[in-house]
């Protein structure tokens, strides 16, 4: 295989695992909070990527950069675009297996998931220019620490009586979050960034949601539609046409 195809299958495995979060954090939030649970997730990561660049000895030190401007051509474009309309496609054909309540709390939480992806893209635009000088790991630690700081105001009143409290599964929720999630996803997103355009790697994100409803049929034992294959289907090819 070329190099281009290990990255592409870096970035479906990275898709998938950011995947199951969804499974993992959806059942872990009925014993941990969202913000306890992030809070955790960072702490526990960022002792281990401090550990990992320490053994790598890699600089630490990094200025701050500008915000680049991201430029995509037509082809990359249209094949972004149609992978997107395969999102939509395959969240609306599980909403129509769903009984749905249009609340102000459902758009709220849809306002809540769009501007995370707003956020995603940002921290993926800067990224790539970082990583003309730094390296992915590098990169990484200072994500986890800043993430580690910006909790803290918010769970120090809560967090040690938390702790305690919290269950085998849960702890086992949040390793899988540290580790996989956060130390092998994030270093792993940044290194494809570094191989490839910030547009091409982008685009595998549509993956996300199509793993992680066609892991939620394992669990509700429900089968998929015809309209969520061709969902699939307009996913998976926008994601070659982008390529």
């Amino acid at each position: 295989m070329n190099n281009k195809t290990l990255i592409s299958l870096l970035l479906i495995l990275v898709c998938l695992v950011w995947a199951g979060s969804f499974v993992v954090v959806s059942i872990t939030v009925q014993d941990v909070s969202p913000i306890d649970l992030g809070f955790l997730r960072f702490l526990v990561a960022t002792p281990i990527m401090l550990l990992v660049l320490f053994l790598r000895k890699k600089k630490v030190h990094m200025p701050v950069r500008e915000l680049p401007s991201l430029v995509f051509s037509f082809k990359k474009t249209a094949g972004i675009v149609l992978s997107f309309s395969g999102v939509a496609v395959v969240i609306g054909a599980q909403m129509m297996n769903e009984n749905m309540v249009f609340s102000n709390v459902f758009f709220i939480g849809c306002l809540l998931v769009l501007l995370s992806a707003f956020c995603w893209a940002i921290y993926s635009i800067v990224g790539k220019r970082l990583l003309a000088k730094y390296d992915p790991f590098t990169i990484t630690l200072y994500a986890f620490v800043l993430g580690t700081l910006f909790f803290l105001p918010v769970v120090l009143p809560n967090i040690f009586t938390v702790v305690p409290k919290i269950s085998f599964n849960s702890w086992m929720a949040v390793l899988y979050l540290a580790v996989l999630c956060s130390v092998f996803g994030y270093v792993a997103w940044y290194y494809a960034l570094s191989k490839i355009e910030a547009s091409k790697a982008a685009v595998f994100l549509n993956l996300i949601p199509l793993f992680a409803i066609t892991m939620s049929f394992f669990i509700t034992n429900e089968v998929p539609t015809v309209l969520f294959l061709i969902g699939a289907i307009l996913i998976i090819y926008g994601i070659y046409l982008a390529q």
